[in-house]
């Protein structure tokens, strides 16, 4: 209902326009600059975590990745909750569901897009039928088709460009645009009989369908003409696509990740950690060096500490004894002649 009165709202302005913000979309804006002032501040702490290493300056390199952590938290917060309002706000959030096919069919998931940056991520997905280990890419390129991505899971990565693209435009709808074309692939996966088009689970199918809807929900988010320009050369390309997989099965891309690409995802899911978990591992490692320094520490001055108090015995034990041979030369004197 929100969303059918939304859209009367933005309508009522015309096409020939731009229609202001809402209050809701204003409040989405809010938490996406907040977002990417928290995301430059992250930068900052980043660059001087690395001069303070390369500095050899603990005591910097402890603050630094204490500010990494605390803005990097922030900055997830406020972009996780923008996709979520957004989401409400619009009108498009899905419901929980069950995977129906694909190497995690039968998982029970919940629809929850999160900022992911730019480097590659590694994740653990335990199923029903077995542990599997997917891999959100490292994006390479700013294009749109690298601004979202759906995982055999139904988690949805959302990436940093796409939320200076909302900066940019002084509104969030192509960023919900992307939010929603992410959605369609969540819940397909979760309606029978899930990521699979005449009995081929193909990427190029899904995504011709995901911007088919994103195409057809566009007036519901009033998109500009330029960005509508945008999602169609998209779905006009994924058609292309979807025709040469239709003619020729065998050139179909896989939709669901390859068995063949498992290893090599587990393998970096056990060796490369995110970054909240790099920085913890740095900071604690950092401690955990300053604790044994200290220990050290306080070993040697133990040691140092007894060391001395064997000399003072001795030297105490010397003065005796010189005390008690004074006192023999003193008392017998022609022991002496």
């Amino acid at each position: 209902m929100k969303s059918v009165i939304f859209g009367f709202l933005l309508l009522a302005y015309g096409a020939a326009q731009p229609a202001p913000l809402t209050d809701q979309e204003r409040l989405i804006m809010r938490l996406i600059e907040d977002g990417l002032v928290q995301d430059k501040k992250f930068a900052e702490a980043q660059s001087a975590a690395k001069a303070a290493r390369e500095a050899n300056d603990i005591e910097k390199l402890l603050r630094a990745l204490e500010e990494q952590e605390i803005s990097g938290v922030k900055r997830q917060e406020s972009l996780d909750g923008a996709l979520g309002f957004m989401a409400d706000t619009y009108g498009f959030r899905p419901k929980d569901g069950t995977v129906k096919n694909g190497p995690l069919k039968d998982l029970k998931i919940k629809w929850q897009p999160k900022f992911y940056n730019d480097n590659t991520h590694f994740k653990k997905a335990d199923g029903p039928n077995g542990t599997h280990y997917l891999r959100f890419p490292q994006t390479v390129t700013t294009e749109r088709n690298n601004l979202g991505r759906t995982l055999d899971d139904g988690e949805i990565a959302i990436r940093l460009r796409a939320f200076q693209i909302a900066v940019e435009n002084g509104n969030p709808r192509y960023l919900a645009s992307i939010l929603y074309h992410e959605t369609v692939h969540y819940k397909r996966l979760i309606t029978p009989p899930g990521w699979n088009y005449n009995n081929f689970a193909a990427k190029e199918e899904e995504e011709l369908i995901a911007y088919e809807a994103e195409l057809e929900n566009a007036p519901n988010l009033y998109l500009d003409p330029a960005d509508i320009g945008k999602i169609t050369a998209l779905r006009d390309a994924a058609k292309l696509a979807a025709e040469k997989g239709r003619a020729n099965p065998w050139s179909y891309n896989a939709v669901f990740t390859s068995l063949g690409d498992e290893p090599l995802n587990k393998q970096g899911y056990e060796t490369v950690p995110d970054w909240l978990e790099s920085i913890q591992q740095e900071r604690e490692q950092i401690k955990q060096g300053l604790k044994r320094d200290d220990e050290r520490r306080q070993e040697q001055r133990k040691r140092d500490d007894e060391s001395r108090k064997t000399w003072e015995r001795i030297h105490e034990l010397n003065w005796a004894l010189l005390r008690a041979l004074t006192l023999d030369a003193c008392n017998g004197p022609s022991a002496f002649r």
